[in-house]
């Protein structure tokens, strides 16, 4: 008699079982290699996680000569053995399928947790760092009174959480906070079959929600589930879709408290890294100071090179004077003197569009009109977007609404889309400026990544929602 389900508005067990022989765990484990999945075993053999982790081991009442006769992956007797043949494996060569087998009928044989599950999925999404399509969406306080960053405590946002999400979906949670990124990572799988007699994979979901560190922002992850064919892939991703809406539409809920109401909203910024979206969204300098705007961002800035410095205005004109004296007579050793009767003091001379002609003073061989142009268009490559590395995106998509040249504002406005695809969409416009491809003066800033989006309408030269 099969056992009965008993409804609960509560989240799934962590140590909830599920069979070796659901199709969806090879799946899930094949996308690690051996090494990794040696590295995860260890892991799942570790003290610590015993009590949501046990392998299959050989009691000490049972006859291994009778029990396990026939059984080509006999049990170990202790964990200390089998944790011992795991560290063993590192040193050996072997295939990842071998292994899969090894550990789906021989040492976890009864099968593996919603834990353990878990844990290789987060170790898909370490050592696969663009997996996963992430979309960025932005924290606003319905009052003013409301800190901007709400107060964020685990265990109580994930009960909220539970709460407000429907009585017919069934969750499990997981925290991790992956080495090397400020942000703390959650794991929702979600199932819609929630009445199911057997523990199954088959209609689970799994999305994932970072929360960066002092940041007014989260990031989302694309829903993503076992992949089928035909008629039944159109349905799961329908249903991978359904079930992220309602994710989004009750985590402002779980983040709210009492007279501190929050609502979420989309940025228009998608990206498959997790660094990228920190770089633009996180809780630190880059967030809005993209492109020729990082150097702003920039530590070790002296006093008044910068308007972002919190200094009296008039002891920025000093020191800004200051620097500007010194950078003269800079100049003036450099330059062999003053410019007699070509320069007024004050007047700013534009370096950059000075190209020497003929032969330099002391040089014994003519300058190279190439190389002058190049080194040109390389300072207007470092001036329109910075020093500061631009945060890689695979796809930056705008619509271009600015009207016709020669029209009045609300006239004719042709339909325009602009679409780039790249590795690293701004780094590769920057290449095409220093070569002289784009004209680097020219172009709108929104092609130099100021606007910290992938998406967008472009008016009046800047891109907004």
């Amino acid at each position: 008699m099969p056992p009965l389900s008993v409804p609960t508005s509560a989240a799934l067990s962590p140590s909830l079982l599920i069979p070796s022989t659901d199709p969806a765990i090879p799946r899930i484990l094949s996308k690690l290699s051996r090494p990794a999945l040696i590295s995860l075993t260890l892991d799942w053999l570790d003290d610590r996680n015993q009590p949501l982790s046990a392998p299959y081991l050989a009691s000490a009442d049972d006859s291994s000569d009778d029990l396990h006769a026939g059984d080509f992956y006999p049990p170990h007797s202790s964990l200390e053995d089998l944790r011992e043949f795991y560290t063993d494996l590192q040193s050996t060569r072997g295939t990842r399928t071998a292994l899969l087998d090894r550990l789906l009928t021989g040492d976890y044989r009864h099968g593996l947790t919603l834990y353990q599950l878990a844990m290789a999925d987060t170790l898909i999404l370490q050592t696969h760092p663009t997996s996963q399509k992430w979309s960025a969406y932005a924290l606003t306080p319905s009052h003013p009174s409301a800190p901007p960053i709400p107060r964020f405590h685990p265990p109580t946002f994930l009960k909220a959480l539970q709460r407000a999400l429907p009585p017919d979906i069934k969750a499990h949670y997981n925290l991790d906070r992956p080495p090397g990124l400020p942000l703390l990572l959650l794991r929702v799988m979600l199932l819609d079959t929630p009445y199911a007699t057997t523990p199954s994979l088959s209609g689970a979901k799994v999305v994932y929600v970072a929360f960066p560190d002092a940041s007014p922002h989260i990031f989302l992850s694309a829903a993503s589930s076992p992949p089928t064919t035909g008629t039944a892939t159109t349905a799961n991703e329908n249903t991978a879709r359904d079930l992220r809406r309602t994710l989004i539409a009750c985590l402002p809920t779980a983040l709210s408290r009492p007279r501190a109401r929050y609502t979420l909203a989309s940025t228009n910024l998608s990206a498959r890294s997790l660094e990228a979206m920190i770089a633009l969204r996180g809780g630190g300098r880059t967030g809005k100071a993209q492109g020729g705007w990082g150097g702003y961002a920039l530590s070790g800035r002296k006093a008044g090179d910068t308007p972002l410095e919190s200094v009296a205005p008039v002891l920025r004109e000093v020191v800004g004077g200051t620097n500007r004296n010194v950078a003269g007579e800079v100049g003036k050793l450099v330059g062999g003197g003053e410019k007699d009767g070509k320069e007024e003091e004050g007047e700013e001379v534009d370096l950059l569009h000075e190209v020497p002609e003929g032969r330099g003073k002391g040089m014994k061989r003519p300058l190279d009109p190439g190389a002058e142009t190049a080194k040109r268009r390389r300072l207007i490559a470092q001036a329109r977007f910075g020093d500061v590395p631009s945060a890689p995106l695979e796809l930056v998509d705008v619509r271009i609404e600015d009207p016709f040249p020669g029209e009045k504002e609300g006239g004719w406005c042709p339909s325009v889309r602009v679409v780039f695809r790249g590795s690293d969409v701004f780094k590769g416009v920057r290449g095409l400026v220093e070569r002289g491809v784009v004209e680097g003066e020219k172009m709108p800033g929104w092609m130099t990544g100021e606007g910290g989006v992938s998406g967008g309408v472009v008016k009046g030269g800047r891109v907004g929602g």
